[in-house]
């Protein structure tokens, strides 16, 4: 009888212990959270409007548990003379401030923030034709402000190795800070002009759809 009910108190002292130790474990991303508040991260950015495979970094600051805070740098290039000789090349890049609300959470967070973006097209003497002079590149400039919207998950280890993926964000565009337009008004041609105002347009006014952003770094 003795045996069975010191079996039974070590149960019941043992199996608390567990449970916590379990809990503690699902939620390591939300304890060490609190005691690493610095975070330095790469980011790769798959599919992202208006150039896809932006790379750049991110430095991260989380006061508590409950929140961090982003400073987050992205580019992407692509260059057409790889097809074309002198055709030109388009570029996009992106600075944002972000908050990341985990709300007790253990590496689920919406993401809400600010952004400020430059998309940029640098015009090669292959597409100059209707231009004159030839011997100029025309640039077609637009910088915008906007806000960022998303949902994400960023995973903290014991030993401080973190990784994170922003599933899916959008960055909308509030207020065009400054269009340069060249090519437009040195352009001959009517329906090229007509093709760059439509560009020129939707990169102010459609939103940038971000989706699988992956994140490697380091908390401490």
């Amino acid at each position: 009888m003795a045996t069975y009910l010191k079996i039974i108190f070590s149960f019941i002292l043992f199996f608390p212990l567990q449970s916590m130790a379990q809990k503690i474990s699902l939620n390591r991303s939300l304890v060490d959270r609190q005691v690493k508040n610095i975070t330095l991260l790469a980011n790769y950015s798959y599919l992202d409007l208006w150039i896809p495979s932006k790379y750049g970094l991110s430095l991260s600051y989380t006061p508590d548990s409950g929140a961090s805070y982003d400073i987050e740098y992205l580019k992407a290039e692509l260059s057409l003379g790889w097809f074309v000789e002198d055709l030109g090349s388009f570029s996009d890049e992106r600075l944002s401030i972000l908050r990341r609300s985990f709300n007790g959470r253990n590496s689920f967070n919406f993401i809400m923030g600010a952004y400020y973006s430059k998309t940029q097209v640098n015009i090669g003497s292959k597409l100059l034709s209707g231009i004159t002079p030839q011997n100029n590149y025309d640039i077609l400039r637009i910088e915008n402000l906007g806000i960022t919207l998303g949902v994400g998950n960023r995973w903290v280890m014991k030993n401080g190795f973190t990784i994170g993926a922003d599933w899916f964000s959008v960055n909308i565009p509030v207020h065009n800070l400054e269009t340069e337009d060249l090519f437009t008004s040195l352009t001959n041609d009517t329906e090229d002009r007509a093709n760059a105002n439509d560009a020129i347009e939707a990169f102010k006014e459609i939103p940038g759809v971000v989706v699988l952003k992956i994140q490697l770094g380091y908390s401490f």
